[in-house]
């Protein structure tokens, strides 16, 4: 029995498939069958009832798995304490995030790490990716929250590289051109950027960087650029106009504007426009205390916006 496929027993509890398990563990699928069935044939029993809609734990599983889960939750425990011998809690935590999380699961977990320890001196502030990858290296911040799409993740790991930083992916999302019913591509479930960019581009300043501003103008160098910095704001005057938008899915959670009701999601025709959204930090640095907690409501906020 080791170690390991005790932790997978209680992510896969998480997730309840096979295939999401292996993609939170950065596993192979088989690697973590194979894993669960060697257990299975050591104890003489199936943990698990499979089927095409995922995994179950038998009765005997479920014991298994309680099992698990405290293993689990003793080690954390003990290298949690290792940890705060070596560290020092700081009293102070600086950090940058992206607008589509910021007032959602980002506020939620600062909200919750103030309460506490509500001595502690903290700020956090809205900014694009690329100006946190600059804070963090002239030390402005502790943590960035940033996002990363699909069509500059070479650029972005060259970035990190020269400023010897580590992206932790927390969730992948899918981006998409937004419209509000006005729009006369309105339901419409794919279009090409040619037919999408003939409309004013709305965006926010903390989110357009020049990158994404000289791909957008390739299929429209007279493109028309409006900018409004309040997200809500933003939505209320997508719904009620012409213009178009792009926007990950994480950006309607909590938000009094939906999609497929005041607000519409197209698919882009050209390519898969996808994101990864996590946080970085310089490598050759130690986690504070604040840090280290930070990061875990983090997770654990996104884990219960059930994404």
């Amino acid at each position: 029995m080791r170690l390991s496929q005790l932790k997978y027993l209680v992510e896969l509890s998480k997730h309840r498939t096979i295939s999401k398990t292996a993609q939170v563990l950065y596993i192979s699928q088989p690697s973590l069958s194979t894993a669960i069935k060697e257990l299975e044939e050591e104890l003489g029993f199936d943990i698990l009832e499979r089927s095409n809609k995922g995994v179950a734990f038998t009765k005997r599983g479920a014991m298994v798995l309680k099992y698990s889960q405290e293993v689990m939750q003793s080690i954390t425990s003990i290298e949690r304490m290792g940890k705060q011998l070596e560290r020092t809690r700081k009293g102070y935590l600086s950090i940058g995030s992206v607008s589509y999380i910021f007032s959602t699961v980002v506020m939620d977990a600062f909200l919750e790490l103030k309460n506490r320890y509500p001595d502690m001196v903290a700020t956090i502030r809205e900014e694009n990716s690329y100006d946190m990858v600059e804070m963090l290296a002239n030390k402005e911040i502790d943590l960035g929250i940033v996002m990363i799409s699909n069509i500059e993740e070479l650029n972005f790991q060259q970035v990190f590289d020269k400023y010897n930083l580590q992206f932790y992916k927390v969730f992948d999302d899918q981006m998409h051109f937004i419209v509000g019913k006005k729009h006369p591509l309105y339901g419409r479930q794919s279009a090409t950027m040619q037919e999408l960019l003939q409309y004013p581009f709305l965006t926010r300043r903390k989110i357009l960087n020049q990158y994404n501003k000289n791909m957008l103008i390739q299929y429209n160098e007279n493109l028309e650029f409006i900018q409004i910095d309040d997200g809500e704001s933003l939505k209320k005057y997508l719904a009620n106009s012409q213009a178009v938008c792009v926007m990950p899915r994480c950006s309607f959670w909590k938000s009094n504007y939906r999609l497929g009701e005041e607000l519409h999601a197209i698919q882009i025709e050209e390519f898969v426009w996808t994101t990864k959204i996590g946080w970085i930090f310089p490598k050759a640095e130690h986690y504070s205390v604040e840090e280290e907690e930070f990061v875990e409501l983090l997770e654990e906020k996104i884990f219960e916006y059930n994404f």
